[in-house]
């Protein structure tokens, strides 16, 4: 069986996010970029199919060159081989120009499932897995939680509002995952030393025109309080009681 694992940069949730000067983009200087974490457990939710049915995962990623590290670490991760598609400039682009130029791409390598985490921790759009199903003229089952496979016939689960769907569906298809369908491996340095062998493509692309644009990415104020308690022995019993306060 053959699986494509769709991945995404997005910047470091531990870091501190802060925009350029067009107060639309993030500054990667700032906040590094990082493989967006559901995008993580979908890799995963394909390698070990792959050790299940047997087959080949392909990464593939729609950024920059300084994106291949990431891909590396796929590789890493148990991809087989990675296609990194470079576009013109950077900065802002919607989930509409990803998922076409992905599912272009996609069209062109054989494959029984498609792979995308639920959405990414930057947009929060949870689009790009549906419009790359719907380009290419597939099923897709979104935010599942575990799957199976029993011949050419899936079947996988999905959390909704307290209950559990089962669906079935037949192959080809897309998937978005969840995050606690399984636990994403680290690579052991031997893994990361093998991966140097593995086949990684740079493609440049073009992007359609996007219809739309944000204009303004603001960032909440935080204000920080600071109390005196007391010292020392002392401030204990009005910490207790704040915490006590808290959890009621």
């Amino acid at each position: 069986m053959n699986f494509i694992v769709c991945v995404k940069q997005a910047p470091d949730s531990e870091s501190r996010l802060q925009t350029l000067d067009d107060h639309v983009n993030l500054d990667s200087q700032v906040a590094p970029g990082v493989i967006n974490p559901l995008d993580e457990y979908a890799l995963e939710a394909a390698v070990q199919l792959k050790a299940q049915k047997g087959g080949s995962v392909l990464a593939l990623m729609l950024g920059q060159e300084d994106d291949l590290p990431l891909l590396k670490h796929c590789l890493a991760a148990g991809a087989d081989e990675a296609v990194l598609l470079v576009r013109d400039g950077q900065g802002w682009i919607s989930a509409r120009q990803t998922a076409l130029a992905l599912a272009s791409e996609i069209s062109s390598h054989p494959f029984d499932i498609i792979f995308c985490g639920r959405q990414s921790y930057d947009g929060q759009n949870a689009q790009t897995g549906n419009l790359i199903a719907a380009r290419l003229g597939l099923p897709c089952i979104t935010a599942v939680t575990t799957l199976s496979i029993d011949n050419q016939e899936l079947l996988a689960e999905r959390d909704l509002d307290g209950v559990s769907e089962t669906i079935e569906c037949q192959l080809p298809c897309v998937l978005t995952v969840e995050k606690g369908i399984n636990k994403p491996r680290y690579p052991s340095l031997r893994e990361i030393l093998q991966a140097r062998q593995k086949p990684l493509i740079v493609k440049p692309v073009n992007l359609t025109r996007s219809c739309f644009k944000p204009q303004q990415l603001v960032f909440p104020e935080t204000q920080r309080r600071n109390q005196i308690l007391g010292q020392g022995p002392e401030a204990v019993p009005a910490i207790v009681k704040i915490i006590r306060t808290a959890l009621n």
